[in-house]
């Protein structure tokens, strides 16, 4: 026998000693059942073991989830949309978050999609943002395995070798230390697409009703991921090459239909975004090409992706990569001499999707640094991997072959000890790692070898086992992505609540240079006892200024020069102080900051407190410094006014979904507002429009009319850009989609008689 391969599970026949009468009885229902549960099975067997085996980064880094992005940005923010849709709002802008609280400009919260709003409400069960990260970054790696099997599947691979690839998925380098760890809005968009290409295949093949794939594009296009899109794309084109191949001119115009429906979607989403970045954000969406090498992946690269240590040699911000986010699994290419490649000859014509996908991937990959949205293009590997996985599941559907086995084996050990090599030769100083991650490789190509030989029923369950075996081993290696901020921020809410809500009153402002800071005094029983960072305040009942901001508002962020996660230079506290010329107030008067927390790490010393203001506290890592006198108008944001405008009352709205400003005044001039002036603002008085204009450090700035002896009233209500013809459209999209998706479901049915 040339080749050794698992057996898939079939059902039984009926016993021919039952009556005909008795078989109809007896065996429909397990008929029935035959035709879908070893499916579901696997599909529940893939999950369960992606969710226990996502646990074990943990256990090196109990953080692992909670890293960069996710602890300073992702997790608070949608802790925080959680909260206000239980209280029905659905969150549009949070003026008091600042930079941070343009939800819909930001793009990548999700605010439209559906799963994301349903974990931002899960997790505000949760006591813990750190097991909040884990139980929902294991519940997309699940959902991405799955996603992975499925596409493997409908390309022809038996169920033990898709469920082996669609386990390992999630736990390839970038996936796992990028996506899972810090960037989750990559992750979803990532295990959305696999989805909609299983899904759109189908329904191409008349297999699926269009609402299916219509329902996965919507979702890809509402993470808000440039990267999703662009592989919404790459897809949809393999797609319709593949139907175009067999001539199928009707799939390519069903497909067309389910395009354009999830194309509708885009606009709602992606304006914004481009409206908003273009008038007041530090981030262009016209830059031109450019290279600075991070995060560009080389094509060397590729060649060690079943080399657990290997770090490749580009930079990751200019600085050498400290995690192996070029991996795939252990068992790709050690296992190349075993395997019967002419399995990808069924990739071809109507099957040729995965190379097409596989090399746009490629393509992307290869980018410059930086070229109009898309940023660090190692965040398409993703997708070439998809592609590659599930190639490879369609090789080892056909098993090991055990001829020749000198020669094999010969072959394996040649790749193993050449990928330790490469693995050494670009950081030599970590030799144990490697010669240990080596043997530990070769061992469990042999196992597989030789359970495929003489237990073949055992050769997923190596493959699997050493997925888990070899994770174990990395994080051991690499515990964390030291590329990018850790943060390692509190993450007990109860906690946090306790020592900072009634601590810091009214709106708070944090002066912390973040270089300053230690990876040591990063801990919650440290510097994170007196201060936060990123979107952390609002969850833990603090109004403040500091807040976690992809795109920012340059105006502000210049005039306090303060930086994406809220953090900013020593000099900012200076400048609070500096007189404004065209109101003659100082920026803190007219920010109306009422607390400062000024670090006491990268900052010059505060041997007494400014004319009223007094030092409140002093600790090891921060001074507070307060108020001795309220600020007029407590409910409101006005903050200056010129001298013919008097305030009758002020009265800040802050709910997300309506936020905004009603301010009864009398006589005429200028009001400024303490709130950015994010594009979409509108005022009214008595009901005539009038403009909003942008103030010193990007504040709202409105000229009232002289409204008469009884005075007026001064509405400001806030609309995203192009938010009225999104909704439109978005409306239009998904009448379209499942319209069609009905329509399809009528004409299939049969008449009835």
């Amino acid at each position: 026998m040339d080749q050794v391969g698992v057996s898939e599970w079939t059902a039984s026949a009926p016993d021919p000693a039952v009556t005909s009468a008795q078989a109809v009885a007896e065996t429909h229902l397990p008929r029935r059942r035959a035709a879908w549960w070893p499916e579901v099975r696997t599909v529940v067997t893939v999950a369960v073991l992606v969710g226990v085996i996502a646990v074990i980064p943990v256990w090196s880094n109990h953080l692992f989830y909670f890293w960069d992005d996710s602890g300073a940005e992702f997790l608070p923010q949608w802790y925080s949309m959680g909260e206000a849709l239980r209280r029905g709002q659905w969150p549009i802008l949070w003026p008091d978050m600042w930079m941070g609280g343009n939800l819909l400009a930001e793009g990548l919260y999700g605010v439209w999609n559906p799963v994301v709003l349903g974990n931002a409400v899960l997790i505000t069960f949760m006591p813990d943002l750190a097991l909040a990260a884990l139980v929902l970054k294991a519940e997309i790696m699940a959902i991405l395995a799955v996603g992975v099997y499925l596409l493997a599947r409908e390309y022809g691979a038996v169920r033990w070798a898709a469920a082996v690839v669609a386990i390992a998925m999630p736990f390839a380098g970038f996936t796992l230390w990028h996506d899972a760890s810090a960037w989750a809005a990559g992750l979803l968009s990532y295990a959305f697409s696999s989805y909609f290409w299983w899904a759109t295949r189908l329904h191409l093949r008349g297999r699926l009703n269009p609402a299916v794939p219509f329902i996965f594009g919507y979702l890809i296009i509402t993470v808000g991921n440039p990267a999703g899109v662009m592989m919404f794309l790459v897809i949809g084109a393999a797609l319709g090459l593949e139907r175009l191949l067999e001539r199928d001119w009707k799939a390519l115009v069903r497909l067309t239909v389910v395009g354009v429906a999830v194309g509708l979607v885009t606009f709602v989403v992606f304006y914004p975004i481009r409206a908003t970045v273009n008038a007041v954000s530090w981030r262009s969406t016209s830059a031109l090409p450019s290279n600075d090498g991070s995060l560009v992946p080389r094509l060397g690269d590729f060649l060690n992706l079943s080399s657990p240590t290997y770090l490749p040699n580009f930079p990751h911000w200019l600085v050498a990569m400290s995690t192996p986010v070029t991996y795939l699994a252990w068992f790709v290419i050690p296992l190349a001499p075993w395997l019967s490649w002419s399995a990808l000859r069924r990739l071809r014509g109507g099957s040729v999707g995965p190379v097409v996908v596989g090399f746009g991937a490629m393509v992307l990959t290869l980018l410059p640094s930086s070229l109009w949205l898309f940023r660090y293009p190692v965040r398409f590997i993703d997708y070439l991997y998809a592609t590659v996985g599930v190639c490879f599941a369609l090789v080892l559907s056909n098993g090991l072959r055990n001829d020749l086995w000198r020669r094999r084996a010969a072959g394996t050990a040649a790749i193993v000890v050449v990928q330790a090599y490469l693995a050494w030769a670009v950081r030599p100083e970590l030799l144990d790692q490697h010669l240990n991650t080596a043997l530990v490789v070769a061992a469990l190509v042999a196992g597989a070898v030789l359970a495929a030989r003489w237990r073949p029923m055992f050769l997923s369950a190596v493959l699997v086992a050493g997925t888990a075996v070899v994770l174990a081993m990395q994080v051991s290696f690499f515990p964390a992505n030291m590329n990018i901020y850790g943060w390692r921020l509190a993450h007990d809410i109860a906690e946090m609540r306790e020592r900072f809500a009634d601590r810091y009153r009214g709106n708070v402002l944090q002066i912390s240079p973040v270089p300053a800071l230690t990876f040591e005094d990063m801990r919650s029983d440290r510097a994170w006892r007196d201060m936060l960072m990123g979107n952390m305040y609002p969850v833990a009942g603090v109004r403040s200024l500091n807040s976690y901001s992809g795109i920012g508002f340059l105006s502000f962020s210049s005039a306090l020069c303060m930086e994406y996660a809220g953090h900013g230079c020593p000099e900012m506290y200076d400048r609070l102080w500096l007189t404004e010329a065209s109101t003659g107030r100082p920026l803190v008067d007219l920010l109306r900051i009422d607390t400062l927390v000024v670090s006491n790490r990268g900052t010059k010393p505060i041997d007494q407190a400014p004319n009223g203001w007094q030092v409140t506290e002093r600790t090891q890592y921060v001074i507070v410094l307060k108020r001795t006198q309220p600020l007029p108008q407590p409910d409101g944001r006005v903050s200056w006014t010129d001298s013919g405008v008097t305030v009758v009352s002020d009265t800040a709205r802050r709910e997300p979904n309506d936020p905004g400003e009603d301010v009864r005044y009398r006589g005429s001039g200028r009001i400024m507002i303490a709130m950015l002036a994010w594009p979409g603002w509108r005022a009214t008085v008595d009901g005539r429009e009038v403009p909003v204009t942008m103030g010193p450090a990007g504040l709202v700035e409105v000229t009232v009319p002289d409204a008469g002896p009884d005075g007026g009233t001064l509405h400001l209500h806030f609309e995203p850009p192009g938010l009225r013809k999104g909704r439109i459209l978005l409306i239009l999209g998904v009448c379209l989609g499942l319209g069609y998706g009905v329509i399809a479901a009528v004409r299939r049915r049969p008449a009835v008689r």
